[in-house]
């Protein structure tokens, strides 16, 4: 029977390029949503530079580019919609239209125009694969970071961060690292896809079959995706062995405490019910006297309650403030999240310091979510959530706490998301790390594990133990590895507790913060520059 052979240079008939975007955005967000399927990092942009590759004109390099924005963000944060229907009562029209036009829409923008910049490329070489797309896609990531439009979740470098042996170069690199080295084996695996020759068997009895491996010259990279992996691998390995092995990353004179995460796990509704807060309260001051009882928390201790647990103008009564400050034994500390009033009607979203003596320190929140927190051009469009505040001031408070025993890297909610902030906290002393949560906006979705990878990866940046606690979950204590020491489900009621140390020393990222990037802002620079001043145009 006569046999046909073809590249990887497929017709539209055989995989339409929107099945392949809508497989790569699914790739993507699976290896963002679970840990298990990690793995799906290093390959699931292949079928994206597929299709815009092939792709003749560099309109629907655009829109192929835009729509995998707009997928990719479906599936990395599906949960707003969530929110939005569920907990503000929204109508499924508006929740939507607010999803699309803020959310996916920017996305879709950032992402047609990274599409567009590929194309512009010259491709014909290593160095484009090896070091200009991954370049690409970093900046892509800062920009996130950079402008407000956008909030710094689900970049490549997490996916990959579910695997930890992988997560430890973290510390060198920090998350634009990961996300470098994701996106390089993807674009260097889609290398070698293009040398795959398959045979296609024009019996209809019969499928297709491939027969022509790669040649050597694509046996390349290949090779260098190995290579790439199996360093990262080593080095994760050692970092992990040194740090169960060495006495001189944890020394012998550090302080140790003993850590309580206490997660109430209260409805949304019910925790802005001014009328059930002493109800509420009861149970934060019962569920931590019993995790005081265990033998690892001990003293000086550290007590972790969530984001706006005190959230009610009785919260910081005398009396309240009194049984609260009682339940805290000498020499230990409560961090509590709370709605701080200050004078001028002025409304905080706060971390409140309790000591046996009473508050001692505060901590404002310096980065507000859009809409939730403030409200960008001075419009309520999500409106309050029944008693809750929409509008909070902006903080401008150190984020560190310190008493005498601890300098504390203070962060609430998304905060944790943005890794120069919490960077900034270690680089100025603090010895540790927490994070207030509240996740129960987003239900039993995959975001609360998103959050808490973040938080992850933040342990591992700056090599510091992280104790995170969460309203619904997941409350958790982090080890400098990114271990989890203990953790709680999801909707839990529970306290934990576990063994912290205050670490002084300050791992590379930590020290010189995102200089790396200087790596891919100069690649990008020079490769345009022999792009256009000397190679002319490509296509």
């Amino acid at each position: 029977m006569p046999m046909s052979v073809h590249r990887f240079h497929m017709t539209s008939d055989t995989f339409r390029p929107s099945l392949l975007v809508v497989l790569s955005a699914a790739l993507y967000s699976i290896s963002l949503s679970c840990d298990t399927f990690w793995f799906c990092s290093l390959f699931s942009l292949v079928p994206f530079l597929y299709v815009i590759e092939r792709e003749s004109t560099r309109p629907r390099v655009f829109i192929h580019g835009a729509c995998w924005g707009v997928l990719a963000t479906a599936g990395t944060s599906y949960w707003l919609f969530h929110a939005l229907v569920v907990h503000y009562g929204k109508s499924v029209p508006f929740s939507f239209l607010f999803f699309f036009f803020l959310a996916a829409l920017p996305m879709a923008i950032l992402y047609g125009f990274l599409s567009s910049l590929y194309r512009l490329s010259d491709r014909r070489r290593y160095w484009f694969y090896c070091a200009v797309f991954p370049s690409l896609w970093v900046v892509s990531e800062i920009i996130r970071e950079i402008l407000p439009v956008f909030i710094p979740w689900g970049f490549a470098g997490y996916g990959a961060a579910g695997n930890i042996l992988f997560a430890q170069i973290a510390d060198i690199a920090g998350i634009y690292g990961l996300s470098f080295a994701a996106v390089l084996i993807n674009a260097l695996l889609f290398m070698f896809m293009t040398g795959i020759n398959i045979v296609w068997d024009a019996n209809p009895t019969r499928r297709w079959r491939t027969v022509s491996f790669p040649g050597s010259r694509h046996l390349i990279p290949i090779a260098i995706s190995v290579f790439t992996v199996a360093v990262i691998f080593l080095y994760g390995s050692f970092r992990i062995y040194e740090w169960n092995n060495s006495t001189d990353l944890i020394p012998r004179g550090a302080t140790t405490i003993g850590a309580v995460v206490v997660q109430g796990s209260h409805e949304l509704r019910d925790r802005w019910d001014d009328r059930s807060f002493e109800i509420r309260l009861q149970t934060y001051l019962m569920l931590t006297e019993k995790a005081l009882e265990s033998p690892v928390a001990g003293v000086p201790g550290l007590i972790i309650w969530p984001e706006t647990v005190l959230n009610s103008p009785r919260a910081f009564y005398p009396l309240a403030l009194s049984r609260i400050s009682k339940s805290v034994p000498a020499g230990s500390v409560l961090l509590s999240g709370g709605v701080r009033p200050s004078p001028g009607k002025k409304l905080y979203n706060s971390v409140i310091m309790i000591e046996n003596a009473g508050i001692s320190r505060w901590y404002d929140k310096n980065i507000l979510l859009p809409f939730a927190e403030y409200r960008p051009f001075n419009s309520g469009l999500l409106g309050e959530f029944y008693n809750a505040p929409d509008r909070f001031s902006r903080g401008n408070t150190p984020g560190i706490l310190e008493n005498d025993y601890a300098r504390i890297g203070v962060s609430i909610c998304f905060e944790s998301a943005y890794p120069r902030f919490i960077r900034r906290s270690v680089a100025g002393g603090a010895q540790l790390l927490v994070n207030v949560s509240n996740d129960a906006w987003f239900g039993r979705t995959s975001q609360p594990y998103q959050h808490h990878l973040m938080a992850r990866v933040r342990s591992i940046e700056n090599r510091r133990f992280t104790v995170r606690a969460s309203n619904g979950g997941v409350s958790s204590i982090i080890s400098p590895l990114g271990e989890i020491i203990a953790q709680t489900g999801l909707f839990e009621r529970k306290a934990i507790t576990g063994t912290v140390v205050c670490l002084d020393r300050k791992s590379v990222y930590t020290s010189y913060g995102d200089v790396v990037l200087l790596f891919p802002l100069a690649v990008l620079i020079i490769s345009f520059c022999v792009n256009f001043l000397f190679s002319g145009r490509p296509e």
